[in-house]
């Protein structure tokens, strides 16, 4: 199941269909797993164990008090749901045009950013969804997806780092005016930055124009 997850979500070969199949086939791994695990005593399956992997039962009684123990951690195990129902989703909007193709390419993402882009297409849902998820605003969560995929995968995005160090950045601060350069579409672009702030930001190169900052933040994304 677990190989069944890295091969969804990290392979670079895969293509959004192959995804689908591997996530939802680690879903129905876990039900049958949990769903066997319910239908079993605990006697029963500390000596399943013990003979599967050849060790003593006693161990096997203390290491497992209880029958939770022989399934994953529940979180993990609503983790990889939520998920396989958000590819469905993302993949679905795709097919409307509500998003870009290159919202599919998830094995670009690193864990924290893939997993931020599933929480902003959870977001999109409706209220079935647990509220602890995240509130954002449909229309707005969609463009979020597509636009962090869409630069992930630009190969002409030649953008040169001077620097890089430690920082701390509050969002809701006045920096400055946007640039308007619509190739970088879901990166803040400034021309200048107030002094306080310059820590926060990178200077960078852009398509030949210099003098560029950029949201740290917004780089290691």
């Amino acid at each position: 199941a677990i190989q069944s997850v890295r091969l969804a979500y990290i392979d670079k070969n895969a293509d959004i269909i192959e995804r689908i199949y591997y996530v939802w086939v680690s879903v129905f791994i876990f039900r049958s797993k949990l769903v066997w695990i319910d239908s079993k005593d605990k006697k029963d399956l500390d000596l399943i164990i013990s003979q599967l992997l050849n060790l003593d039962l006693n161990d096997i009684k203390k290491k497992y008090q209880v029958k939770r123990q022989y399934f994953i951690t529940y979180q993990s195990y609503f983790c990889v749901e939520i998920n396989a129902h958000s590819l469905i989703y993302l993949a679905t909007l795709v097919c409307e045009g509500k998003l870009p193709f290159e919202a599919l390419n998830i094995s670009l993402q690193n864990s924290q950013t893939c997993e931020g882009m599933f929480q902003s297409s959870r977001a999109t849902l409706n209220d079935f969804w647990s509220s602890d998820l995240g509130i954002i605003n449909s229309e707005t969560g969609s463009n979020e997806i597509g636009s962090e995929n869409e630069i992930n995968s630009e190969d002409q995005s030649n953008v040169v780092y001077d620097i890089d160090e430690e920082f701390e950045l509050n969002d809701h601060l006045n920096v400055s005016d946007d640039i308007n350069v619509s190739s970088y579409q879901g990166i803040r672009l400034f021309d200048n930055v107030k002094q306080e702030l310059a820590h926060s930001y990178f200077k960078v190169s852009v398509n030949n124009a210099t003098n560029i900052y950029i949201n740290k933040q917004h780089a290691e994304l």
